[in-house]
């Protein structure tokens, strides 16, 4: 028996396999420390080590499993749900203008700038759809 308490020292590393396949290739990633630790941090919550969580999200990536989200794709997403809050805000506008049409049978003063609402946001969510396509084809 050795010094340190082991019986023998092995030959070789043992790689866990991923189906019949041994992982015997190495990719050597630099981060910063909180990098580091926020990966450590998730590969302690899944019960794994740092290497094969890294290797597992970097694998689901490649393989387009997962999206990559830049920043400029974030912008443009809390673009779309700001144009979507205003529309939904703008629909309640034209209910209750509605509401007022119907009872009274007149055209309140509010329809016209309620109009020019709907119009200019619907503008706006064309050209954000236009970016999303570009966004995508471009993939």
């Amino acid at each position: 028996m050795l010094s340190d308490g082991y019986d023998e020292v092995p030959t070789q590393r043992v790689y866990r396999r991923r189906g019949d396949e041994p992982r015997r290739r190495c990719l050597c990633l630099r981060l910063s420390e909180s990098e580091y630790e926020i990966i450590t941090a998730a590969a302690s919550r899944q019960r794994v080590t740092r290497t094969f969580f890294a290797a597992e999200a970097v694998l689901l990536v490649a393989r387009e499993d997962a999206p990559v989200v830049r920043e400029a794709d974030r912008a443009l997403l809390r673009e779309v749900m700001e144009g979507n809050r205003q529309i939904r805000r703008v629909g309640g506008n034209l209910n209750q203008i509605a509401l007022r049409l119907n009872a009274s049978g007149e055209c309140p003063p509010e329809l016209g700038w309620c109009l020019e609402l709907v119009a200019g946001s619907l503008q706006r969510l064309d050209s954000l759809a236009m970016s999303l396509d570009e966004l995508i084809h471009r993939r």
